[in-house]
């Protein structure tokens, strides 16, 4: 299956797991931060490190871009399904009251932990948007 065939909160999910795959890429407390640990807004050209939401944030506006989307679609209703499901991945199906930089930020949450859940939610969002298929298969 080629990317712009991928369901938009697929592909939105699969870039965010992507952009913080690296321990250094990903941050707390901050929705982006530069080289010296500063903050910065996500589409700061020094930006090099992101919370889950900031880089959902940038994810969404480049999948906008390259799909010639509206912005405001991609970061409101597909970045709204997929940090649901995100939360779904992490704290089950009663996740209510919590959100994804709240447990970004919390002390015991790790780069490990933030890249469990995002396969968990990359995971269920492969079966049920697409059926299972694995771009490898097609």
């Amino acid at each position: 299956m080629a990317e712009d065939t991928l369901p938009l909160e697929l592909e939105l999910l699969e870039r965010i797991r992507t952009r913080l795959e690296s321990p250094s890429a990903w941050t707390k407390r901050a929705y982006a931060r530069n080289l010296l640990g500063e903050i910065v807004c996500t589409d700061n050209s020094d930006a090099v490190c992101f919370c889950v939401s900031g880089a959902s944030y940038v994810e969404a506006g480049v999948v906008a871009r390259e799909r010639g989307l509206p912005t405001y679609f991609v970061e409101d209703a597909v970045r709204g399904d997929a940090m649901r499901r995100l939360l779904v991945a992490i704290y089950g199906p009663n996740y209510a009251w919590h959100n994804v930089p709240h447990w970004n930020d919390r002390s015991e949450t790790t780069h490990s932990d933030v890249l469990a859940a995002l396969d968990g939610a990359i995971a269920t969002a492969r079966a049920e948007l697409t059926g299972g298929v694995n771009e490898a298969q097609v």
